[in-house]
């Protein structure tokens, strides 16, 4: 996994992603685990996801 980053207002938590995705916690957890999202670090034992790297994965339609 990446080593801790300072963690921007502008990134994503797992609870943001939820929210934006429409799925329940337990799905974004297994994307995170997988390595399936891009941007992911942790800080203080949270998981963080660069908003940058989240929104251009996203418009490029994901994991398609």
């Amino acid at each position: 996994m990446p080593d801790i980053q300072t963690e921007t207002k502008s990134d994503y938590s797992i609870s943001d992603l939820v929210k934006i995705l429409g799925v329940c916690d337990r799905t974004v957890r297994e994307l995170v685990r997988r390595g399936a999202l891009p941007g992911i670090y942790r800080v203080m034992g949270q998981w963080r996801i660069r908003r940058e790297a989240f929104d251009a994965w996203r418009e490029s339609g994901g994991s398609k």
